[in-house]
């Protein structure tokens, strides 16, 4: 399943591919194409691309744009599109040019993007994140075997696309699972998913006995290149690498869409203190840590879009 996945990228194939995992809601993109028209014809007209940026745009040639579904939320409907890139080993640093990606897309396209990253051995699945916080990305571990990618799609799949935050929070804790295992270094996540290593070294092994060749400079060079993302560093540390590198890329307008996200949250995590309160008060007392003058003023503005937007601003300095 991998291996055709990363060997066979086509539109008749990944959707559905995708279709049978139920990832996308149709067998079609409604774009197939590179990335410089999706982003320079299709996007934001009015946002500004560095030349880095537009550097990363120009070497992606493959793009699969699926329809977008309308999830509702409490402040109407989100669309959320699923969106397959064919990177094949034109970048040598997977996670950088991945993060890169969901950013600059997030630039050209409201909404809620979940991604599926193609390279030639191993994919990646991420998305952008709605919040205030400093990183507004986040993405899988590389997956390198049919059992985890059944898995990660199986987790995928059950998102309900009955609400979005449900729906919005069940993607993005697939994503950023197993942060126990953060520490572990890129060499040993991609050596511990073995099944597409063992079957390629057998068969290159086999072809050379066959041919009475010596490929061990090929085999060499094929477990430096899986070494590409600095395999001495952790998983955690890459990323937050990344996150570093590719901190340039920024919209330059004020994301209203995600300030009443960040308010709908507030107002999520406000409910759900207050119902733990009502349950834990007749046995013992605790402070209501989401109990201030603050949050008061907040919790009025709720069915204000346009005064909570001027709130939270003001919060953050804009």
């Amino acid at each position: 399943m991998l291996y055709t996945l990363c060997n066979e990228f086509s539109e008749e194939f990944l959707s559905d591919f995708l279709l049978s995992a139920g990832i996308v809601p149709e067998a079609h993109a409604k774009y197939s194409g590179n990335l410089d028209k999706l982003v320079f014809f299709f996007g934001d007209c009015n946002e500004v691309y560095t030349r880095d940026e537009i550097s990363i745009i120009e070497k992606v040639e493959n793009v699969l744009v699926y329809p977008d579904e309308p999830v509702r939320s409490n402040r109407g409907v989100v669309a959320c599109r699923t969106i397959a890139i064919n990177l094949e080993d034109n970048f040598t640093e997977q996670v950088q040019v991945c993060v890169a990606l969901v950013k600059i897309i997030k630039k050209a396209f409201d909404g809620f993007s979940l991604f599926l990253f193609v390279f030639r051995r191993n994919v990646y699945f991420g998305c952008n994140l709605l919040s205030s916080k400093k990183r507004d990305w986040a993405l899988s571990r590389p997956i390198d075997n049919d059992s985890k990618l059944i898995e990660v799609l199986s987790d995928l799949s059950s998102a309900p696309l009955n609400n979005f935050i449900e729906y919005y929070n069940c993607i993005k804790d697939v994503l950023l699972m197993n942060k126990a295992d953060s520490e572990e270094t890129y060499e040993s996540i991609i050596f511990s998913q073995r099944e597409y290593l063992s079957s390629f070294i057998d068969d290159l092994e086999q072809l050379g006995r066959d041919l009475r060749l010596n490929f061990n400079r090929v085999k060499q060079d094929f477990f430096q290149s899986l070494m590409a993302d600095s395999p001495n560093k952790t998983y955690a540390a890459l990323l937050n690498e990344a996150e570093d590198d590719m901190s340039f890329i920024k919209s330059k307008k004020v994301n209203t869409f995600e300030m009443l996200f960040d308010a709908d949250e507030m107002l999520r995590l406000t409910i759900e203190v207050e119902e733990l309160n009502a349950e834990l008060v007749p046995k013992q007392k605790i402070p209501d840590i989401m109990s201030n003058s603050s949050d008061d003023e907040a919790k009025e503005l709720i069915n204000k879009p346009e005064e909570m937007i001027k709130l939270l601003k003001k919060r953050r300095g804009l």
